[in-house]
């Protein structure tokens, strides 16, 4: 048996035309794997930058929960992996990564792994961890594998090979004219980009679709090796990209629907090929997923199997997603997607400022790219979902998997009982304790708005505030 684990890193699921018909970029390997298996077209990421997602997804447990939020931060060894399980169950647990720091060195990762590999600073094109993975398929002939590629290539920088270069430049404009500019507040504009001179933001949005375009060739090649056409595949991102959405320009700050919408295609035992599904699911559900294709249904990991909503409709259930440094949460229900900031964001060089306690409201059936934000129309059902939102982050729980939790002295341990702090050092690290944090919450318009017990008054104090927040913008 062979099972692939494929997540390309910064994936818009939009950008992937067996999802999004409408997709700026064809995807036809990608697509024909869906023609073979399941196009899921509503699958949401858990967090909005790269090592937390994987952590997730290779440990079934959500960064509320991890709280791993950053790139940095190690996954400590006791925590339990998705290639522990497929290593206990007999199979070889290869790792072919396109970025530095997601190595074991940086994210923890390696535990389970037989094999491990990526660059020693930075990124590599995806040819290189393709060739290496080919490599590794030739050495496992014979036995069970568990294979996870990670691929970088439509993360900034959008560097593409130059005949790739050369192929999207035919018949435009020069982008890096003169007479041209960004139309983007200097503040704005990334750092990679501000190098390039490039003047032309259409040609930059060109070059992250033109970076799809290319990784779906190298994984046509790869796709059609004979181990890995017969294989079980989950083809999937570890997050999105925004490309203006949120004055967000060609980054992936803030949980914006193109930031934690990523593609899933699953091929494999249980799934009819051409399948489709609407129903929403999350991206970290895979793995379970995964060890269920594989007849694995006894492994200790936690998650649903993402096929059942092939069969059944299940009822809405509520998706919550963290940002990256937990600045934000944001939880999705039936198309509605809200978004609270849990931090002060100011003179950030990736977004507009936002106040803590700040509230978003977007109905993503009609507005996909969240550029009409409804909180004042729709502010009873923001007021619900806030609230659920805050529960769901009151609610989190210590893993003990960070090493800043494992190093705990038991003396500390032990004080930090006392004082009710039951799970170590980790239990100090909530989510929301604005209170803590902010000495004026408790007399912040966002939050006697939310709390005013008239809708009409609380409505009232939105408008002025967000009108405030506008002109400060």
């Amino acid at each position: 048996p062979t099972v692939i684990l494929i997540t390309s890193d910064t994936h818009r699921a939009d950008h992937v035309s067996t999802i999004n018909p409408g997709s700026p970029v064809s995807t036809p390997h990608i697509d024909k794997l869906g023609s073979e298996g399941a196009v899921f077209t509503n699958c949401f990421s858990s967090i909005n930058n790269t090592n937390p997602s994987h952590v997730s997804l290779l440990t079934g447990v959500h960064p509320r929960d991890t709280k791993i939020i950053n790139n940095h931060t190690r996954l400590h060894v006791s925590a339990n992996t998705l290639a522990e399980q497929f290593r206990e169950a007999g199979y070889q647990t290869y790792a072919a990564l396109s970025a530095f720091h997601l190595f074991d060195d940086v994210s923890g990762l390696g535990q389970g792994f037989h094999r491990m590999s990526a660059p020693l600073r930075g990124a590599v094109d995806g040819r290189g961890t393709l060739a290496r993975a080919n490599r590794w398929l030739d050495d496992s002939a014979g036995a069970p594998l568990f294979l996870w590629v990670h691929l970088f290539d439509a993360h900034s920088p959008y560097e593409l090979p130059d005949e790739e270069m050369l192929a999207l430049l035919e018949g435009r404009p020069d982008p890096y004219r003169e007479s041209a500019d960004l139309g983007v507040e200097a503040q704005r504009i990334p750092a990679w980009l501000a190098k390039t001179e490039l003047t032309d933001p259409e040609f930059v949005t060109a070059l992250y679709a033109g970076e799809v375009r290319y990784l779906d060739g190298l994984l046509g090649e790869f796709l059609a090796r004979p181990r890995v056409n017969e294989a079980s595949i989950a083809f999937t991102a570890d997050h999105g990209e925004a490309l203006g959405e949120g004055d967000i320009w060609w980054d992936h700050f803030g949980l914006v629907d193109p930031t934690i919408h990523v593609p899933l295609v699953l091929r494999g035992p249980g799934i009819t090929p051409g399948a489709r599904s609407t129903a929403a699911v999350r991206q970290i559900d895979i793995g379970r997923t995964l060890l269920q294709m594989a007849g694995l249904d006894e492994a200790s990991f936690p998650g649903r199997d993402v096929r059942e909503v092939l069969s059944d409709e299940p009822a809405p259930e509520p998706r919550y997603a963290m940002s990256g440094q937990g600045i934000s949460a944001s939880i999705e229900l039936e198309g509605w997607l809200l978004e609270l900031y849990l931090r002060n964001v100011t003179d950030s060089d990736s977004t507009p400022d936002h106040r803590l306690g700040e509230v978003t409201l977007f109905n993503l059936r009609v507005d996909p790219r969240c550029a009409n934000n409804l909180l004042l129309d729709e502010f009873p059902r923001a007021k619900r979902m806030r609230s659920a939102l805050i529960q769901w982050l009151e609610a989190a729980r210590s893993t003990g998997m960070t090493y800043e939790n494992q190093e705990a002295s038991p003396t500390v341990q032990a004080k930090l009982a006392e004082l009710g702090y039951t799970g170590g050092l980790e239990s100090i690290y909530r989510w929301w304790t604005p209170e803590r944090r902010d000495k004026g919450w408790l007399s912040s318009p966002w939050q006697l708005a939310f709390e005013s017990s008239s809708p009409g008054q609380g409505r009232k104090l939105l408008s002025s505030e967000l009108k405030r927040v506008s002109g400060d913008r």
